[in-house]
């Protein structure tokens, strides 16, 4: 009997584990794409700001923004220094505070309350857990079990950023 149940709990940590390394896993990848598309985006009238900030928002973002912290220590986007910010507020976003916003889940409505002139500079990402149409200019997504991204070309339209056609490209539909 206690055979039984120890094996029972040894499948048990093994999912467990499983499911940690998994999550760690999503984790780099949504730090990659929040870090490689960042590489790309031409923002207006930054090039004299000496960091690049990619500021991290939401529920269970601490694997995320870790990752980025590793990942990006002593390098630099385009001739500037990478700083990797956690937001728990919106009202933490001032002009110039941030480059580019990932907005994972447990991220509310209440963060688009931020000025449309913030809106206009912000390389927002979202989560594949969130639903921010016309809010949000990358949004990750599952698609035959990878993460892709889409780009909301009603958001690039308004925005001041530009996103070059090679990024374009690789875009997929988010159906």
């Amino acid at each position: 009997m206690h055979k039984g149940l120890l094996f029972f709990w040894l499948v048990l940590a093994a999912m467990a584990v499983r499911a940690d390394d998994a999550a760690s896993k999503l984790d780099a990848v949504k730090a990659a794409y929040v870090f490689r598309i960042s590489s790309f985006a031409v923002w207006p009238d930054n090039s004299a700001a000496q960091n690049m900030t990619l500021c991290i928002a939401g529920e269970h973002v601490e694997g995320i923004a870790s990752v980025l912290g590793e990942k990006t220590a002593g390098r630099k986007i385009k001739g500037r220094n990478i700083v990797v910010r956690y937001l728990n507020r919106y009202d933490e976003v001032e002009a110039g505070s941030c480059d580019t916003l990932y907005l994972s889940e447990g991220a509310n409505r209440s963060w688009f309350v931020l000025p449309e002139t913030l809106f206009n500079r912000l390389l927002i990402i979202s989560d594949p857990s969130l639903s921010l149409s016309g809010i949000s200019l990358i949004r990750l997504f599952m698609k035959g079990g990878n993460i892709v991204f889409a780009v909301d070309s009603e958001v690039l339209k308004r925005s001041q950023l530009q996103l070059p056609a090679s990024l374009l490209s690789l875009a997929q539909k988010d159906d």
